[in-house]
């Protein structure tokens, strides 16, 4: 699937003011419509007919730019007609050969003529000529109530704002211009509780030999999930980045780096409750901190004063057990894995999540996946730390995006008690970046923001002849 946002017509492609001619319709436009409705019949396992045209277009009139929407309308209106008026049908209930044959360099469009009929081809005539612009979102509006539910039991993890897109058939949603991503309003945390719940589940699942992650010390695909389902908890660190950071001695690392490393390490950090472990160990014997160095994703869109390629957290504190699970999982950056071994790893680990997380918690909005942890990490430390500190740990550059993650009106308490373990930030980029916001902004912040339900425009009437 590709994007389809465009909002100018193709050059050269004019729509026909008369007689009939698939080399005179803007076939980029019914091309792009076609294969966005059968994909998605493909997603929800339904069949693709020519009344699925008519619920594309009206999905896809919700989220497209105006002039988009109205050109899509007026090359199948354009086409039905066509089909229609201009040729004899040689078979009752048949298309014209000729127009098969006319169609036959546009796969999609001579596809649907295949199966399609003169009634159904009537029947969506009739439906644009009675639609307009403002009638058509409407109706879509009413469809991606009912699909996009639909689309996440059928095993779509993203959230609604994605599913909505996916079902437009848009990859990317700059190109929609009138989407906006607002926070979240119907999350719900994932406490230790729930995690370990979740890892007894998993664990459960037979789990073959997997040769590619074998020589990192992890033995197949159900301990990989639990081992990035228990360090994205801890950490927030994305699922992709779970296969390129490194756990080294933080003495030595920062000593020279970083001169606040000793009130870091003695528990100090600034705007934050003192981190207890979970569950508090009876007795923690001493031992040299460790340091993680984590490859930042994500940083195209940084604002380019704090753009980093690696940001550091301090694991003072940690408990023996997690500091396990973390140096275990970090030989995965050993492999050098490619990007789809990588990809095809977190899908597979987001399914048994996904699985596990219907079981145990079934009354949950959304089952929960690897990414979920990353939420889970900032919407607890939004209510304890800061958001400088949480922008260090986590990789953020922008206020906006450190607020979108987790309940909407999480802020931060002084008196607040963080009830389980955080690692520490490097503080002098947790200064950096709490003077850097101090300054007014010189442009709007370009990095993009996390958003969970979808935002409908409201569409002026538009009625097109």
């Amino acid at each position: 699937m590709t994007g389809h946002g465009e909002t100018h017509p193709p050059d050269g492609r004019p729509l026909p003011g008369g007689g009939a001619g698939l080399d005179r319709l803007p076939t980029e436009y019914l091309n792009t419509v076609l294969e966005s409705a059968r994909w998605r019949c493909e997603m929800l396992g339904t069949e693709f007919s020519t009344g699925e045209i008519a619920r594309q277009l009206s999905i896809r009139a919700v989220i497209l730019h105006r002039q988009r929407g109205l050109m899509e309308r007026a090359a199948f209106l354009k086409l039905c007609t066509a089909l229609l008026d201009d040729k004899e049908i040689v078979a009752e209930g048949g298309i014209d050969p000729d127009m098969v044959n006319g169609a036959a360099g546009s796969s999609p469009i001579s596809d649907w003529l295949e199966i399609a009929d003169r009634d159904g081809i009537a029947d969506l005539q009739k439906f644009l000529c009675n639609s307009n612009r403002r009638r058509l979102a409407e109706r879509g509006r009413v469809l991606l109530g009912e699909l996009i539910p639909a689309l996440g039991r059928a095993g779509d993890l993203s959230c609604e704002h994605d599913r909505a897109m996916r079902l437009a058939g848009i990859s990317f949603c700059r190109s929609a211009g009138n989407v906006r991503l607002p926070p979240k309003i119907n999350w719900q945390p994932v406490s230790w509780t729930l995690l370990q719940d979740l890892e007894d589940r998993i664990m459960q699942e037979d789990g073959a030999a997997d040769e590619l992650i074998r020589p990192a010390g992890i033995n197949n695909r159900v301990e990989l999930c639990q081992l990035m389902a228990r360090t994205a908890w801890l950490t927030g660190m994305r699922p992709a980045e779970l296969f390129s950071f490194t756990i080294e001695d933080a003495e030595e690392v920062l000593s020279d780096e970083t001169a606040g490393l000793p009130g870091i390490l003695a528990g100090q950090g600034a705007g934050m409750a003192e981190p207890p472990a979970h569950p508090a160990p009876a007795s923690c014997p001493a031992r040299p901190a460790r340091m993680l160095r984590i490859r930042t994703i994500k940083t195209r869109n940084a604002r380019a004063s704090l753009r980093q390629q690696f940001r550091v957290q301090i694991l003072d504190g940690i408990d023996d057990e997690d500091l396990s699970c973390i140096e275990r999982l970090s030989c995965l950056g050993g492999l050098h894995l490619s990007r789809q071994h990588v990809r095809n790893l977190i899908r597979h680990c987001d399914r048994l999540m996904r699985r596990a997380s219907l079981e145990v918690d079934p009354g949950r909005p959304d089952p929960v996946q690897l990414h979920f942890m990353r939420h889970a990490f900032i919407d607890h430390a939004r209510l304890v730390m800061h958001p400088a500190r949480i922008a260090a740990l986590t990789g953020h550059t922008a206020r906006d995006s450190v607020n979108g993650y987790g309940r909407r009106y999480r802020r931060y308490r002084p008196s607040a008690k963080a009830g389980r373990w955080f690692p520490s930030p490097d503080p002098q980029r947790v200064a950096e970046i709490a003077r850097e916001w101090s300054r007014p902004d010189p442009e709007p912040s370009m990095e993009p923001a996390i958003g969970h339900q979808t935002q409908l425009p409201d569409p002026s009437p538009t009625d097109v002849g």
